[in-house]
């Protein structure tokens, strides 16, 4: 019984080193100088790339709940979703309402060294 509760602790520990390593990588993509003359940019895709990387893989946000979540107007967001979406970094994946997710391939850019 103890040996079950073992390997049960060492796969929760490996989860959590991974998901670590996942954090780091990420924060590190993040606090880049390509950034720190977009701090809006950086803050929203940043967010959105936590939600889909640690709390649902293929997730689509609508921009009524990023406007509650970063407190920034529609029309602010709708300029920034733009942007992300011409350069690659996020794809609208629903007109009505207006949902965005990250692409998979910016997440793979930043989660695979």
């Amino acid at each position: 019984m103890l040996e079950l509760l073992s390997v049960g602790q060492e796969g929760i520990i490996e989860d959590l080193e991974i998901n670590l390593s996942k954090m780091e990588l990420i924060k590190e993509y993040f606090n880049n100088e390509d950034w720190s003359e977009r701090m809006d940019e950086a803050q929203l895709l940043e967010m959105m790339t936590y939600l889909s990387v640690f709390i649902e893989d293929e997730a689509s946000i609508s921009v009524t709940k990023l406007m509650e979540m970063t407190n920034k107007s529609r029309y602010k967001l709708n300029q920034i979703l733009r942007g992300l979406t011409e350069e690659g970094h996020v794809q609208l994946t629903s007109q009505r309402p207006k949902k965005y997710k990250v692409t998979n391939e910016f997440l793979e850019s930043i989660l695979i060294p």
